[in-house]
């Protein structure tokens, strides 16, 4: 690493935590709510990005504007504030804040020029930005109208196709008709629910409107087609029927207010006289008579009775809707978990109007989104309370998409050896495994442990991965076979049954041996993982293990190490590989309770964290202290008030960085190893973020928890038998904790950080999710957003002199210089200008090119040829392939024994024993980058032959056979 420059590139470990989900105009990308992030979910190239835009607090809303100018999104948070993002270039082009209430419901207009929101019981219209007069604006937003249109918060919003309608719902039961363009003098009051509106829309035209409750109960509405005129063509069609003495009189009626002129006249038969003693009605009069006139109820039915098939429990109730009018189908998630999907009646019959179409169980939990798909063949629905998104295909009833994160907060991670891996444990006792790569999760344990995970672990050569828990239990996995193998327990719990609540986990890279660290007794046990045997009970400490860890060295003069530190202020050093009948310790004291510990790659350091904040390097071999650091003021200025010290770290693969976070920091702190200075802060999470969250969780807890949460408990209890089963006891004590932790705001902390071994990308994680990192150049684990076009890495030159200037390199370009233009950009550090010179230099070219590389430039190449390689493959430009294959070939051939030297391998991963000084992190990196990125690319070109050879098969089947005659 030239320097310590990362970016955050993509947040996993949560799918989805509140709000709407929408599909982007193409439908190939859904946009979900993950905390104050968006997260983008593929459905086309199977990935998930994650946008630059972050704001104050967890998003509530998303609305998305398909303008003539370009795409957009409207994302807002809990308080109000709104983020203006363009889906084209991912960057925020305005900030404001909705004033008024809370709100619950915007959605733009369908010429994408307005916006209707509900702020708290108002509706309020803005003009929304455009640029087709590429002009720039002093107020982005301009406020039209406010209009006081309910009593209480406003729960629906629904645009007629017109654009001059806005049907909106209410909590207190009410529906109110309000004319955008103030076609009304008041809004038109609409009545007929008895519980919250949920769902309002409109027809494929504006005379038909529905309405559905949380209870079932779906309206539908007539809107007569005068309601879409204005006020001035109104009171003209009414005068025209009217004269100053009070008789009517045979007027031609305006040819779009029949309906409205008729009904007047009909009206002022039956009583021709008016109220005001001069046989005249007066304009306001009119006006209520006119007004009560357009909008009549059509059909009242529940979707719980009047479908045939789909009764359900009386408690259930709907939770979210969404309607496809051009199909007529309506979704429908309800409180039970369940996803019922009708389809409105053309002509709907008294009593009749839906007929059921499907109904599936998703899971026990309420859903808590749903939107349909433009073309209609797919449903996305998500849960909050199991933070699960689900893409469903109704036709041929099967799954696009099913992600589900982490119920509960995580505790701990673990990177494969090849770093295209990560694993996951959480408070919900569940394991997963996620791809670096596309970012969603390739696997689910949820069999392994019944309580929180505390520790997790991959061995570096057999491919098991080692779990433990506060259960007393450690489990060995065996991820070619997705089982569990062995299950390993303390000296008590295999005979009496006594469980070791384990805290730490550490295994070697053989995999042979595994350490896991107990809170209570204060031991360390070591198995052997072939014959599960029970090799070592370390015992010595006097308070709980906090860390274990192997020191990965198997030299003759050291042999194998294994550290424990506890809270009883000491690391205990345990030579296992030492002959005779006791192992005794090397002890190295510290002043204060040790929190944390880590190895050095060398196996020849270990760094030490304690609870007054500071940072011991010590010496493994001669046990003494080679520096200090003191963290308590860089843990203040991360964030962390009432805990400033350090309680998880790592080093970075070369060494030369040291990453440091815990306490209730919020940030990352880098240490040069070099220096024993902190070169920089890395924010996870802003600084207001923080504070809201830390002063909601001061705060007293007053509500109680919601009726539909208490009634799943109750369902999920009555649906346990006597013998009730695991899954069902975690379900109940999770759904349990997460209400009572919903009464009050988590604390953001960092839990785990590790680097990726071998790679230039590292993870944290923490209560808000699992955050990846990259270099600056880029890594094929993690690639750029789904919508930016360049890395935008910031400016780092290598080698920077006075001729090293882009107009050089452009004119090297022009003269067709391709050597000397291409180390100018190399050495300007700039992935941009790299990217514009590759595609410069003729395909002939580029092995003259490749030779005249100078080695200290290849790692930078061989990463971004990786990134561009990746991109390509995302953005389907499968003419760049070859192309860059014919870079990459060249590169492996010119300078392919060099790096070889300089790796020591021949493209196997290297365990971390075999490290030595000198060696080229940054060249292992770009060669495991590309490597992975040619295995992708050797896939993706594997399954399109595979989708294209049946009817490659056919067209041979079915060409003509030309006849040989012979002469």
């Amino acid at each position: 690493m030239v320097a310590f420059g990362y970016r955050l590139v993509n947040v996993l470990g949560k799918s989805f935590t509140g709000g709407n989900l929408v599909f982007t105009p193409d439908g190939e990308t859904i946009l979900s709510p993950v905390g104050n992030r968006v997260v983008a979910f593929s459905l086309v190239s199977a990935g998930s990005r994650t946008l630059d835009a972050i704001s104050r607090a967890d998003i509530e809303v998303l609305a998305l504007s398909s303008a003539a100018s370009g795409d957009y999104l409207l994302a807002v948070d809990v308080d109000g504030r709104a983020l203006f993002i363009s889906l084209v270039s991912g960057a925020v082009l305005h900030r404001f804040r909705f004033c008024g209430g809370a709100v619950q419901q915007a959605l733009f207009a369908p010429d994408g020029e307005r916006l209707a929101v509900g702020v708290g019981s108002s509706l309020q219209i803005w003009q929304v930005p455009t640029d087709r007069a590429f002009l720039p604006e002093f107020a982005p937003f301009v406020r039209v109208k406010t209009i006081a249109a309910h009593p209480d918060q406003v729960t629906a919003l629904a645009w007629s196709p017109s654009g001059q309608l806005l049907l909106s719902g209410a909590r207190d039961h009410s529906l109110r008709l309000v004319h955008a363009n103030g076609g009304f003098d008041a809004p038109i009051s609409l009545r007929g629910h008895r519980d919250v509106i949920l769902w309002t829309a409109f027809g494929q035209d504006d005379t038909q409107a529905y309405s559905l409750s949380v209870d079932g109960t779906l309206i539908t509405w007539r809107i007569a087609r005068e309601a879409t005129a204005s006020i001035d063509e109104r009171e003209r069609a009414m005068e025209s029927v009217h004269e100053p003495d009070g008789i009517l009189e045979d007027a031609p009626p305006l040819p779009a207010l029949n309906g409205l002129s008729e009904t007047l006249a009909k009206k002022r038969g039956n009583d021709a006289t008016a109220s005001n003693g001069t046989g005249t009605r007066t304009r306001s009069g009119r006006r209520r008579n006119a007004h009560r006139e357009l909008v009549r109820c059509l059909n009242k039915t529940n979707l719980f009775i009047g479908s045939e098939g789909s009764r359900q429990p009386r408690h259930v109730r709907v939770t979210c809707a969404h309607a496809l009018m051009k199909r007529r189908l309506l979704a429908l998630g309800l409180s039970n978990g369940v996803l019922m999907l009708v389809e409105l009646e053309p002509q709907p019959e008294p009593g009749v109007m839906t007929r059921l179409v499907q109904q599936f169980s998703v899971s026990a939990a309420p859903l808590s989104a749903i939107t349909i798909h433009p073309d209609g063949e797919w449903i996305a629905l998500a849960s909050a309370l199991t933070s699960a998104l689900i893409v469903w295909e109704w036709t041929s009833e099967k799954y696009v998409l099913k992600q589900q994160g982490h119920w509960l907060d995580l505790t701990c991670l673990a990177y494969a050896p090849r770093g295209d891996v990560i694993a996951t444990g959480a408070a919900d006792g569940l394991v997963k495994l996620w791809s670096t790569f596309t970012g969603f999760c390739a696997l689910t344990l949820d069999d392994l442990h019944t309580q929180r995970l505390t520790g997790l672990a991959f061995s570096q050569r057999s491919g098991v991965l080692f779990s433990c828990s506060t259960d007393g239990t450690v489990r060995a996995i065996d991820l070619k076979r997705y089982r569990a193998f062995r299950t390993l327990r303390g000296p008590a719990g295999a005979s009496s049954g006594v469980s070791y609540p384990f805290t730490c986990l550490a295994a070697d890279e053989s995999g042979d041996l595994v350490a896991a660290g107990c809170k209570e007794p204060f031991v360390v046990c070591v198995w052997h993982v072939r014959t599960g045997q029970l090799l070592e009970t370390l015992a010595g400490h006097e308070a709980p293990i906090s860390a274990v860890a192997f020191n990965g060295v198997t030299a003759e003069a050291e042999g194998l190490r294994l550290a424990s530190a506890s809270w009883d202020g000491t690391v205990r050093l345990w030579a296992l590989l030492a002959t005779g009948s006791r192992l005794d310790a090397q002890v190295l004291r510290h002043a204060k309770e040790v929190l944390t510990m880590a190895f050095h790659p060398d196996g020849r350091e270990l760094v030490s964290a304690t609870a007054d904040g500071t940072l011991t390097l010590w010496d493994t071999r001669l046990a003494t202290v080679r520096a200090t650091l003191e963290t308590r003021r860089d843990c203040e200025a991360a964030g962390a008030r009432d805990a400033p010290y350090v309680s998880t770290l790592c080093y970075t693969t070369d060494g030369q960085f040291l990453l440091a976070s815990g306490g209730d920091a919020t940030g990352v702190l880098v240490y040069s190893r070099a220096t024993l200075q902190c070169i920089r802060r890395i924010e996870l999470f802003p600084t207001f973020i923080c504070e809201r969250r830390s002063a909601a969780k001061a705060a007293p807890a007053t509500s109680a928890a919601p009726a539909s949460e208490n009634k799943l408990l109750r369902a999920l209890a009555a649906k346990t038998p006597s013998s009730e089963t695991r899954t069902h006891r975690l379900a109940l004590r999770i759904l349990h904790e997460h209400r009572d932790r919903k009464r009050s705001a988590r604390m953001l902390r960092v839990q785990s950080i590790q680097v990726a071994p071998g790679t230039e990308t590292w993870a944290a994680a923490t209560t808000d999710g699992l955050f990846l990192f990259a270099h600056a150049l880029g890594s094929f684990a993690t690639a750029a957003p789904l919508w930016r076009g360049s890395l935008g890495a910031a400016f780092d030159p290598v080698d920077l002199a006075v001729d090293v200037t882009p107009s050089n390199m452009l004119q090297a370009i022009r003269e067709g210089r391709w050597a000397l233009a291409l180390s100018l950009a190399l050495r300007l550090n700039e992935p941009g200008y790299v990217y514009d010179m590759l595609g410069h230099v003729p395909a002939d070219q580029v092995d003259i090119v490749v030779r005249a590389l100078s080695a200290v430039h290849v790692p930078t190449l061989i990463s971004l040829l990786a990134e561009a390689l990746v991109g390509s493959l995302r953005l389907k430009r499968s003419r760049h392939w070859e192309y860059l294959l014919r870079w990459c070939s060249a590169l492996l051939v010119w300078h392919g024994e060099a790096a070889t030297r300089a790796t020591g391998t021949k493209g196997e991963p290297v365990p971390r024993r075999q490290l030595r000084v000198g060696r080229n992190y940054r060249l292992d990196a770009a060669l495991l980058a590309l490597h992975r990125a040619l295995l992708h690319y050797r896939d993706t070109l594997e399954r399109l032959c595979d989708e294209n050879r049946a009817l490659l098969q056919l067209c041979v089947d079915s060409a003509p056979v030309e006849q040989v005659t012979s002469t």
